[in-house]
């Protein structure tokens, strides 16, 4: 039950006492209240009887450590404040092995229909240069220049280049991607953000292993960055 029910029915029980032949107890009652934070004291100022068809009595509910508050004609009050959870308490699933299968993450795929696959895209986008197109096959890139952020080396020949997935498919398989449908893994494969063209020999040395496992070679202030002058 919540905390506001829980006062709802306190308020309207002492309500309730004071409204029938017995009269209601001499002094403010105490009601301590059980909830996930602890417990939680309340101190309800007694009611009085009153004349049937009169007007509800106003009720005087006190909350340890705030201050009194007035209860109105409204009997559903605001619930009190959410408490913020501290990161610290927060803990990583253990990681799922086994099963994995490079097929059940399709790519690459033209998901926007637009006549180029994912590859092509990373290609084009990442290109230092305007690319070249293959003249009479739809979206195929054949030439431009490309810089492998992760080995610092450079190539104007696509059939060099990797597209890597920052995340490897069999990380994400492993940390939950087994329960997505085939359309959420597709979608990940497939997502832009998540890719970036390297050179073939970086990404084989990668492989799947996570950041724990393996961190490019190339460093520059600790932070990956493209040489100046590129685009």
């Amino acid at each position: 039950m919540s905390l506001r029910a829980c006062l709802l029915l306190l308020v309207v029980g002492m309500a309730a006492c004071g409204s029938g032949d017995t009269p209601a107890p001499e002094g403010a009652a105490t009601v301590v209240v059980d909830t996930p934070q602890g417990d939680l004291r309340i101190t309800l100022a007694p009611t009085s009887a009153r004349p049937e068809g009169s007007a509800p009595a106003e009720t005087t509910t006190t909350v340890e450590g705030n201050p009194p508050s007035q209860t109105t004609s409204d009997p559903d009050p605001a619930p009190p404040s959410a408490r913020l959870i501290e990161p610290a308490r927060l803990e990583a699933a253990p990681e799922v092995w086994g099963d994995y299968d490079r097929d059940l993450f399709p790519h690459w795929s033209d998901l926007d229909g637009d006549g180029c696959d994912t590859r092509q895209e990373v290609l084009l986008r990442d290109s230092d240069i305007e690319p070249v197109m293959h003249p009479e096959r739809v979206c195929r890139v054949v030439d431009g220049r490309w810089w492998s952020s992760y080995d610092d080396a450079w190539t104007t020949n696509p059939s060099d280049l990797h597209i890597d997935h920052l995340v490897p498919l069999a990380e994400a398989w492993e940390s939950g991607a087994r329960w997505w449908s085939a359309e959420q893994r597709e979608a990940f494969a497939n997502d832009p953000t998540g890719l970036i063209a390297v050179s073939a020999a970086s990404n084989t040395a990668k492989g799947a292993s996570d950041p724990d496992d393996w961190l490019p070679p190339t460093r520059t202030s600790g932070a990956y960055t493209r040489p100046s002058g590129s685009r």
